[in-house]
Parts: structure tokens; C-alpha cells; sequence
């Protein structure tokens, strides 16, 4: 059959694969996939149609799925964990260092505490918003995320310096 196919249409090469000595060792498949579908959909869909592949062959087939909605989920999962991880990480470091700068001005720790507050609150708001509104975590709402830790933390860190100031006033 496949011998056909590739005599028929020279072009099926590109799904066919034959080794040197002439036995056909891969196929591919193309499935299509809804346009507006969620990577995460796409990819269970897919993984289901290869694992339904396998079931139903009796010979010793595998089959993988494979493509770019699948790589971008799998990219996507991965960047999420990493900025959840360096969001703990950097909001931990920067509560620890402004407790210890506020400490060593001469000002109570607790000040490092309410300084990180609004940027808390801040990142809360973006991720409950995105949430709500069905907003996939990607590289660009990744980067929104980190760009209000950046910036929240030096906006914080000028209101609670005037809080202080007034204070001594």
C-alpha cells in the first residue's frame, strides 16, 4: 500500500518515511485541531489520539504526539512553575532585605513588611484578574507579572520612605 501511495504521489514522502533497505519505518500523521482550542486541550487531544493508536494496533506500533501546540504547552507549563517559584523566591528575598535595611536605619522591621504589601496585593490582583477572566499564563503576562514585582517594590519603597519622613516630622 504505501508503495502505491509514494508512486502515485511522490510528494507522501514527506509523511512516509523507508530507511536504506526499503522498509517503511514512520508515518505521520497530521490531525487538525480547532483554532481557538486551549494548549492544554490540544495536547490532551492529541496524546489520547496516539495512546488510541496504540491501543487499537496488534503489531508492536508506537505512536507520539508531537507538534508546536504541544511544545508551546509544555513551554508554557514550564515557564509558569518557573515564575511561581521565582516570584516566592523574590518576594521572600526582598522581605528579608528590607526588613534587615529598615532594621539597620535605625527604623522597626516591620516597615519591610508594609513596604511589601501593596506589591503582594499587586500581583494578586494581575494573577485573580487573568484568573476570572480566562487569561492564559504566557510568556507576555509572565513578563507583566515580573514587571509589577520590579516596579511595585521601587513605588513601595518611595512611599514608605515618605511614611517615615512624616513620621520623624
Amino acid at each position: 500500500l504505501y508503495n502505491q501511495v509514494l508512486e502515485l504521489n511522490p510528494g507522501a514522502s514527506q509523511a512516509i518515511y523507508r530507511n536504506e533497505d526499503g522498509e517503511y519505518e514512520a508515518l505521520r500523521l497530521t490531525i487538525a485541531v480547532q483554532g481557538d482550542a486551549s494548549g492544554s486541550a490540544v495536547t490532551d487531544d492529541l496524546q489520547g489520539a496516539a495512546d488510541e493508536i496504540e491501543s487499537n494496533t496488534e503489531s508492536e506500533l508506537s505512536a507520539v504526539a508531537t507538534g508546536d501546540q504541544i511544545i508551546f504547552n509544555e513551554v508554557e507549563q514550564d515557564l509558569l512553575t518557573t515564575v511561581i517559584q521565582g516570584l516566592i523566591i523574590t518576594l521572600v528575598s526582598v522581605f528579608v532585605f528590607m526588613a534587615v535595611a529598615y532594621r539597620l536605619t535605625g527604623n522597626p522591621a516591620s516597615l519591610g513588611v508594609v513596604t511589601l504589601l501593596p506589591v503582594v496585593f499587586s500581583v494578586a490582583w494581575i494573577l485573580g484578574s487573568m484568573w476570572l477572566l480566562n487569561i492564559p499564563f504566557n510568556t507576555l503576562t509572565g513578563t507583566i507579572t515580573s514587571l509589577t514585582v520590579g516596579l511595585g517594590i521601587a513605588y513601595s519603597i518611595h512611599i514608605s520612605s515618605r511614611y517615615e519622613l512624616e513620621l520623624r516630622r
